[in-house]
């Protein structure tokens, strides 16, 4: 089983990419150190195979180093999800100790990097792009890319930046999904059905025998599948908005597997078995 434990709320870009349905405040302040560690000795317990730490901006959870730490030292896989412009530093320390790093890249075109996440988070992921290019043993990278009205015409530039990059093994691709702030934007984000699939076909016959696999996500693939934790160890089921379910960390795996699509999950969570 692997958990998105939503870490923080706390973002450097929060209300700057307005395509965002990350929870926010509906979640509630971040828990302790203390409590963080206390949950990471109870996913230990679990058996928990893999953890993605997001938010928000994970590195900015102050005691991450320990959270990362504790983790590690009990076996459990880390995938830390970071948009590559809060603390690039902190994050290459960090790398060692985290499985797959999992940046967000959704133009290149500055324009177009402009109405998604800005240019300037654009730049930081392709220097950390370039870093880990040449490093010697780089970690496995996976770049996610929502898909939506403003950024179709990228697809192209991304693909060829993609196989280009070997140290990046998972393409996910996401169709936009009108939650959390992204909501009040639907008319100027939202793609088709229709317009997504035929994306999504280009993309897939183009990376066939590719060092990268492609992995995607539709709006309605995002309904239901992904075990959400807060800070505090609650998780959430994910439909547009995000539910509180009546089980914590503390509760065993069974009964917090059915509250999701256990369908759903496992195709969506297969992009977790690249290990090289």
């Amino acid at each position: 089983m692997t958990i998105d434990w939503f870490i923080t709320n706390k973002c450097n870009r929060y209300g700057k990419c307005r395509f965002c349905n990350a929870p926010g405040s509906t979640f509630s302040a971040d828990a302790s150190l203390e409590t963080a560690l206390s949950i990471c000795d109870s996913i230990a317990h679990r058996e928990i195979e893999m953890v993605t730490l997001c938010g928000g901006e994970p590195l900015l959870y102050k005691g991450i180093e320990q959270v990362v730490d504790k983790l590690a030292s009990v076996g459990v896989r880390t995938v830390l999800y970071t948009n590559g412009i809060s603390n690039p530093s902190l994050m290459y320390d960090l790398l060692p100790r985290i499985s797959i790093l999992s940046l967000p890249l959704d133009a290149l075109h500055p324009s177009s990097a402009k109405v998604m996440r800005g240019h300037d988070q654009v730049q930081g992921v392709l220097e950390i792009l370039r870093v880990l290019s040449r490093a010697q043993d780089p970690p496995i990278v996976k770049l996610g890319t929502v898909v939506t009205k403003q950024n179709t015409c990228e697809l192209p530039n991304l693909a060829a930046l993609i196989k280009q990059t070997s140290c990046i093994k998972v393409w996910r691709v996401y169709q936009y999904s009108p939650g959390g702030i992204g909501a009040c934007h639907a008319s100027e984000f939202n793609v088709s059905d229709a317009e997504f699939q035929t994306c999504v076909r280009d993309l897939e016959s183009q990376f066939v025998g590719s060092h990268c696999s492609v992995s995607t996500r539709t709006v309605e693939d995002n309904v239901g599948y992904c075990m959400i934790m807060d800070s505090h160890g609650q998780f959430y089921r994910y439909d547009g908005a995000y539910h509180p379910l009546p089980v914590t960390i503390r509760d065993e795996n069974s009964r917090i597997a059915k509250e999701y699509n256990l369908d759903k999950y496992q195709r969506q969570k297969s992009w977790h078995k690249i290990t090289s």
